[in-house]
């Protein structure tokens, strides 16, 4: 990290961050394989709207499994050969204080890629600190390596506070994260394991909605006898994001 004054009122501070992760564990279906399903394909829906996957079109692979190899299950636990897992990220802050006003503006950006354990949407399964079916089951494989639910791309805070004449107090914190990361979902009903589920596009094609609060305090000091008494005007989520 980097840390700097710029004046005598103003600092900021710079850190990154970068992680690589491999060898993670998963559960193998050591009893069956790739050659204990038949494959077809169904219709791209389009893709995600963001990501490696978007305004794709290339048809989606299903596996539907054969009848002869249930009950053949066994599951060992293995160091998974899928793609590395990366962690990439920024934080800058800057400060800025006087005798009457104070400031600090924050924002980080990441980018994450991860090969999520199960499909689905809560941080139990689009995860890859769980084990999964990501290398038991060739429907959780398809398009499994992408954003992490916690991943929320860009976020930012700032606070401000005046001290402003007649003992008036003024105070706001704004706050912006994006929405956690998703993919589209296809229901395939008639396998014959059963309905399952497979992914449109990578985890990150698209996000639920991003959240934004506006909070918004104005205090008031009066002089009563010897004493002093505030009154306080809070307003929370102005901006009702």
């Amino acid at each position: 990290g980097i840390e700097s004054r710029l004046t005598s009122a103003i600092t900021w501070q710079f850190t990154g961050f970068a992680r690589w992760e491999h060898d993670v564990l998963a559960l193998r279906n050591a009893g069956v394989g790739l050659d204990g399903y038949t494959i077809f394909t169904v219709p791209n829906p389009g893709g995600g709207v963001t990501g490696p996957s978007a305004n794709a079109s290339e048809p989606i692979p299903v596996y539907d499994r054969l009848p002869s190899t249930f009950g053949q299950d066994r599951y060992e636990l293995v160091n998974s050969p899928l793609k590395t897992a990366r962690h990439l990220g920024v934080d800058l802050t800057i400060r800025a204080q006087t005798s009457r006003f104070l400031a600090t503006i924050a924002g980080t950006a990441q980018l994450g890629n991860v090969n999520a354990g199960y499909r689905r949407f809560l941080a139990s399964e689009n995860d890859q600190g769980v084990l999964g079916d990501v290398l038991s089951d060739p429907n959780s494989t398809t398009f499994a390596y992408g954003r992490p639910f916690l991943d929320r791309g860009f976020t930012g805070k700032a606070t401000f506070f005046w001290q402003l004449p007649m003992d008036i107090r003024l105070g706001a914190i704004a706050r912006y994260q994006d929405g956690q990361a998703f993919s589209g979902l296809i229901v395939i009903p008639s396998l014959r394991q059963g309905p399952d589920v497979v992914r449109a596009f990578e985890n990150g094609g698209t996000r639920f909605t991003y959240v934004g609060t506006l909070d918004v305090r104005l205090q008031k000091g009066f002089s009563v006898g010897s004493r002093t008494v505030d009154v306080i005007f809070d307003g929370y989520n102005l901006s009702h994001l």
